[in-house]
């Protein structure tokens, strides 16, 4: 059975700077087969636990708020968005820096499409499990 992104490097999905964690959740959300299974099995056993571990594409502090611990908040889906290749470039280990120099855009501009980008992403493939996970815990 091939090896998850994660069990190939698990090093970047241990982070508490803040590029490792972006760059695990795009790799989380364009690589992983399985990253569904993980967000799931993470938020069933223990959100909290391994605040700086990024599971199925989320880090600690985004569980807890999917978990209803802290109130969920998308940015505007109006802003823009990191392309494909940027994508590819930087979870392929491009530093936000070099893709900032290479755009001619600021390295904050370029943080901010990409993490505009992966939240775009959470949008369209977990939709279904925030709405269910916020009303289940509504309901406790």
């Amino acid at each position: 059975m091939p090896q998850t992104p994660c069990q190939q490097a698990p090093s970047l999905w241990l982070d508490e700077d803040g590029e490792n964690s972006l760059r695990a959740s795009l790799i989380c959300f364009t690589q992983c087969s399985v990253r569904r299974k993980c967000l799931e099995s993470e938020l069933a056993v223990a959100p909290v636990e391994d605040q700086w571990y990024v599971y199925g594409g989320y880090e600690g502090w985004e569980r807890r708020r999917i978990m209803g611990r802290t109130p969920v908040s998308f940015s505007d889906p109006r802003r823009g968005r990191a392309t494909q290749m940027e994508v590819a470039a930087f979870t392929s280990g491009a530093s936000v820096a070099g893709l900032a120099e290479h755009t001619n855009r600021t390295e904050k501009v370029v943080h901010g499409l990409l993490k505009s980008t992966l939240t775009a992403m959470r949008r369209l493939g977990d939709s279904d499990l925030l709405a269910d996970t916020a009303t289940s815990v509504r309901a406790a």
